[in-house]
């Protein structure tokens, strides 16, 4: 009975908790060492997968906010540089029909000049009639491309797919072909030699009417009236390009959004 109660001694009822808690403890080993990186992980490369991990929550967090938030964000960005094209546009339109109100008085000019008692003998009318003209034509073509730029640039679905494409958004070859176009076509290239000319011309003129004043045929009328042409024709532009940067700034101020372009950035949760 003595070896007995000594062989089960250790069974007692005061040591049966204390092996309970050796075992959990055991189990509790066990369970860490299977989550924890193993012995041949080195520690640079389990710290690195966790900046993984949390990058791409990050990242699918970011997306979700901006499938949330960027349409709309977008469109007002969008409307707002319609608007600005539009405006500016419209401002050029101005300068070409003033352009072209000159380019007609040099016509009824050269016409008046023309059918005078004793008329001009000088090259003053055969350039009032040749720069009328090319004003005329070179205005004309202006226009066509005036509204070829504003049925394009201010199309608000184009200039959302530009600020989609800016922020990393897929090409699309029909919008991309459209913006080519207004830079390849063939009135880009027939207004800038044409406008070139009109230069050319510009200089010519002022030296005829300049000739003009010394000869008693074609000074009086005929001289103001050219000189008063010429004018214009250097005022024009410039007023113009004032005109159109003066509406370009007014539109954009007054359609930008409150917010910022990137407002709409998701911020990084961790």
């Amino acid at each position: 009975m003595d070896v007995a109660q000594m062989s089960l001694g250790p069974l007692t009822a005061t040591n049966f908790p204390s092996a309970r808690a050796q075992s959990e403890e055991a189990t509790g080993r066990i369970l860490a060492a299977s989550q924890a990186p193993t012995d041949n992980t080195p520690p640079d490369i389990a710290a690195s997968s966790r900046e993984v991990e949390m990058h791409e929550a990050s990242v699918l967090f970011s997306k979700q906010r901006r499938t949330e938030f960027h349409e709309q964000h977008i469109m007002k960005f969008a409307e707002r540089n319609s608007a600005t094209y539009r405006a500016l546009l419209h401002a050029r339109a101005v300068g070409i029909v003033a352009l072209l109100a000159l380019g007609i008085a040099e016509l009824s000019l050269w016409f008046a000049a023309g059918t005078s008692v004793g008329a001009c003998e000088l090259p003053l009318p055969t350039w009032l009639v040749a720069d009328g003209s090319a004003t005329l034509l070179f205005c004309v073509l202006s226009l066509c491309r005036v509204v070829q730029k504003r049925s394009v640039l201010g199309n608000v679905e184009l200039q959302a797919y530009l600020l989609r494409k800016d922020r990393g958004g897929d090409a699309d070859p029909v919008h991309d072909g459209k913006m080519e176009s207004l830079d390849t076509g063939i009135l880009e290239w027939a207004i800038w030699p044409w406008g070139l000319l009109l230069v050319a011309s510009f200089a010519a003129g002022g030296w005829w009417c300049r000739a003009a004043g010394h000869s008693p045929a074609c000074e009086g009328e005929l001289e103001r009236m050219t000189v008063f042409i010429l004018l214009g024709k250097l005022l024009v532009p410039c007023l113009s390009c004032c005109l159109a940067m003066s509406c370009c700034a007014y539109t954009f101020l007054s359609k930008d959004p409150e917010e910022s372009f990137w407002a709409d950035s998701a911020t990084d949760m961790w």
